[in-house]
């Protein structure tokens, strides 16, 4: 048998925030894996919303923030950031627009001090403790 690799949305599909990761998910997975093929993770989150404890349930890796980022076996082998000036006119202009951002990160979200956000508890756990944007 060819090998091949399947890659698994997280967000209402493998994952649900009220009942997290069914046990026939979990049991699917290993049986892919145990049939030699690769499982991994493919959503638009970034890496920092996305909890290690789904990547332990036996991915070989993680496509994320819509393909900018991919890791494979632990590595991060392809991300992409903004650059620096690209960031700063943004969150430049959405600021003099009174419009509220979050800036992803690989390993954490960005706000503003004093900004309150209401997403699901692994956004907010991945929030950079009073960090200030630009």
């Amino acid at each position: 048998m060819e090998r091949k690799a399947v890659f698994f949305d997280i967000d209402g599909t493998l994952y649900n925030t009220s009942i997290g990761v069914p046990e026939s998910a979990v049991q699917g997975i290993r049986e892919l894996k145990k049939n030699g093929h690769l499982a991994f993770i493919s959503t638009g989150r970034a890496r920092a919303m996305i909890p290690q404890e789904l990547v332990d349930l036996g991915f070989d890796g993680v496509l994320a923030a819509c393909g900018t980022y991919v890791e494979y076996e632990g590595s991060v082998i392809y991300n992409i950031d903004l650059e620096k000036n690209i960031s700063d006119n943004a969150v430049d202009t959405l600021k003099k627009h009174n419009i509220f951002c979050v800036l992803e990160g690989q390993d954490y979200l960005y706000m503003d001090e004093g900004e309150d956000f209401d997403g699901d508890k692994f956004s907010v756990k991945a929030f950079k403790k009073n960090s200030v944007i630009k």
